[in-house]
């Protein structure tokens, strides 16, 4: 005896209430179907949510040299797919330049410079930028922190926290 049509929908929706309740809303679970009309969920994994893990794995140990499984090893990743999502992940990392490829297969974290040299160029508005070898970026310097350099001297500039989408700034 084949069950009816109304039967097979109450028979799915059990499964998802169960489902629901274990893992949480709707809107953290992929829902979705495979060939035989089964439904099933995965929870997604996020490359960005991977990336900042990756990060504070390396921020606990900043001068140690991993590899994708060792990093996979302490996020907890164990399956096939969750390690090639850390290797696409540390791709991204190292095309940002957060994490530079020591030799191949083995990352370190890149550690910007507290304090560079460089030559200062004031502006007339007050601000100034501070050219040097050791940034690909000059240094944007605010006019409260220029202090009394003049221009073209050679200064030592301490390295501020990095805005988003900006250059550097400092402080002489």
């Amino acid at each position: 005896m084949k069950p009816s049509r109304e039967n097979h929908k109450e028979i799915l929706v059990v499964p998802v209430q169960l489902i629901l309740r274990i893992f949480g809303t709707a809107q953290t679970i992929k829902m979705g179907r495979n060939k035989k009309g089964k439904i099933h969920s995965k929870k997604g994994k996020n490359l960005k949510k991977i990336k900042n893990q990756i990060l504070d794995v390396f921020t606990h140990a900043p001068n140690k040299i991993l590899n994708h499984k060792q990093i996979s090893a302490r996020l907890g990743f164990t399956s096939s797919s969750d390690k090639n999502l850390v290797i696409k992940a540390l791709g991204g990392l190292k095309a940002a330049k957060q994490v530079q490829e020591s030799s191949p297969g083995k990352y370190v974290l890149v550690t910007m410079p507290k304090f560079i040299t460089g030559k200062i160029e004031l502006k007339r508005n007050g601000i100034a930028y501070v050219i040097t070898d050791q940034l690909e970026e000059d240094v944007f310097i605010p006019p409260k922190f220029v202090h009394h350099a003049l221009d073209g001297d050679e200064v030592k500039v301490a390295l501020l926290a990095k805005s988003r989408g900006k250059n550097h700034s400092g402080q002489v």
